[in-house]
């Protein structure tokens, strides 16, 4: 502000105020990034003189910290003059901060490159192949550490020659122009740092002209701009903007022109509310995997479908999104798309993922904590998957083997059955609810005849659907246990009488010789073919 500029001039001029000065004058209030002593990192929202500090004249920085516990302030004060409220900016985690304590980053140059690794000149660590300290053997003795090859390892470990390079939360906000020679590196991670432009980020690009995977995740450089950035990477193809403060899905259009060659694009943690304003179907002719996780997304048939035309997708991420249901619409494709995860959605009925099925490639679901899924046991949910989409072979990234659908389609089928025992509603309501509930019902249970016929029970029977295993209730009626409580067990259907004596032995302390049982079967059954499932072969 004007009244800030005319402090910081009629002020009596030091070395203090002209470094004051020089970090005003690089701050731009809404975007430029600063970290404290222990590295925390934030935004500087505000930049000015603080209503309630006792120099009025001094210029302090409001600082919004991305880690909520490191600021308790929200960004109002009460003014010592006129005891009113004063609010310099609005912050969930806030401090103001002196200029002269804020570090606004360092650039990316040699030296920094330099100092991630050692230089060939550096004394030795181990010379004549002997590290400083020793080891204590199990008799006492100190017996001294060799180290062989640090010469050879020096030379594999010089900036211009590496291919791979990491330097995450070392404070970078901006680039050196001197920086040159780095033909060799193809992969470059910057996750955490200082950079809150674009058109730094070009810069990178120019820099390290074969690069083709660049991680800038957690640096807050925010929306592209209106018009294309003068620069454009065709080698690019792995592309990660993980919590970058993107609030508009016009940046992902600007994308797919800057970046054309893209296979892997991760724009998790970002604000992509307003997807279904996008005038245009994305692009994206190379993008195999995007990763959206909680973007705010909230309904499929809105924003998820601006997605469906991207011919080469394969791996669709949709974790911690508001997600209520799958909606596939006519003309929606998703034609080459093999594995979505929806983990941690509001997804509460199976009917909700019900139009998955119709994709032609999908063959990996994951639905961890979901609604749907939180209520049951993680052995349980997995079973339900598995039998209800016979096109799924991974279930939470974890394959299905044979003998797994196998079971999991007999139990479904066996509490399906027991769940329409139950109803006491007509055929043509117990039709409706297999229809919109169980679609795979009908189909599995004539899977299923040729188990029934063998096991020698009734083809429309519950019993005959659980062949691996038996519930049973186990009552004792001898006059010095019948007063216990019975007991339900699960017993494999193999378990001979005399196991199933000794556990009655344990059980009720009855003597195995003079046990008599008794057995009384309570299944009820009901005719499938009312339903319209047929049981018969042709």
């Amino acid at each position: 502000s004007t009244k800030n500029k005319h402090v910081l001039t009629m002020t009596k001029p030091s070395s203090l105020q002209n470094g004051v000065q020089a970090i005003s004058s690089r701050i731009i209030v809404g975007k430029t990034r600063a970290r404290d002593e222990d590295g925390f990192c934030g935004t500087i929202e505000y930049l000015g003189p603080v209503a309630s500090a006792k120099d009025e004249q001094e210029v302090y920085a409001g600082i919004s910290w991305d880690d909520l516990s490191r600021g308790k302030h929200d960004g109002s004060v009460i003014c010592k003059n006129t005891n009113q409220l004063v609010r310099h900016f609005s912050s969930k985690a806030g401090s103001f901060m002196r200029l002269s304590k804020l570090d606004l980053g360092v650039p990316l140059d040699i030296s920094l490159l330099q100092s991630r690794y050692v230089e060939r000149t550096a004394p030795l660590v181990a010379p004549n192949n002997l590290l400083p300290h020793t080891a204590r053997t199990s008799s006492g003795k100190e017996k001294s550490i060799e180290f062989h090859g640090e010469v050879k390892l020096r030379d594999y470990q010089q900036p211009q020659l590496l291919s791979r390079i990491a330097l995450r939360n070392m404070g970078i906000s901006t680039i050196s122009t001197q920086l040159t020679g780095f033909d060799n590196l193809k992969e470059l991670d910057l996750g955490g740092n200082l950079i809150s432009d674009w058109g730094i980020v070009a810069n990178i690009v120019g820099a390290f002209p074969m690069l083709n995977y660049l991680n800038i995740a957690s640096n807050r450089v925010g929306d592209l701009g209106k018009t294309i950035p003068e620069f454009q990477s065709t080698l690019i193809n792995t592309l990660n903007l993980h919590s970058c403060g993107i609030k508009s899905s016009r940046t992902i259009e600007m994308l797919d022109k800057v970046f054309p060659e893209l296979n892997v694009l991760c724009l998790a943690y970002n604000d992509l509310s307003d997807l279904s304003m996008l005038e245009e179907q994305l692009g994206f002719h190379s993008l195999e995997k995007l990763d959206m996780t909680s973007c705010k997304i909230t309904s499929w048939s809105s924003q998820v479908k601006k997605l469906s035309k991207i011919s080469s997708l394969k791996c669709l991420l949709l974790n911690d999104n508001d997600i209520s249901s799958v909606n596939l619409e006519e003309g929606e494709t998703f034609l080459s798309l093999e594995h979505v995860n929806m983990a941690g959605t509001s997804i509460a009925g199976w009917e909700g993922i019900q139009d998955l099925l119709s994709l032609p490639k999908l063959y990996s679901l994951s639905l961890r904590s979901t609604s749907l899924t939180s209520s049951m046991g993680a052995a349980e949910a997995r079973l339900n998957i598995i039998a209800r989409y016979p096109n799924i072979t991974v279930v939470n990234s974890s394959p299905v083997s044979e003998k797994e659908r196998c079971e999991a389609e007999r139990r479904y089928v066996s509490q399906v059955t027991q769940e329409l025992l139950l109803m006491n509603d007509c055929e043509t309501k117990k039709k409706q609810i297999l229809k919109q509930k169980h679609p795979q019902f009908a189909h599995l249970a004539e899977n299923f005849y040729s188990d029934m016929e063998r096991n020698g029970t009734s083809v429309s029977g519950l019993s005959a659907v659980t062949s691996y295993t038996v519930n049973i209730m186990i009552r004792s009626m001898a006059s010095g246990s019948c007063h216990m409580d019975p007991i339900q067990r699960r017993l494999p259907s193999s378990l001979t009488v005399g196991r199933l004596k000794s556990l009655c032995s344990r059980v009720f302390g009855l003597d195995v010789d003079l046990q008599v049982l008794h057995y009384r079967c309570v299944v009820r059954y009901i005719r499938l073919s009312c339903l319209g499932i047929s049981l018969c072969r042709e």
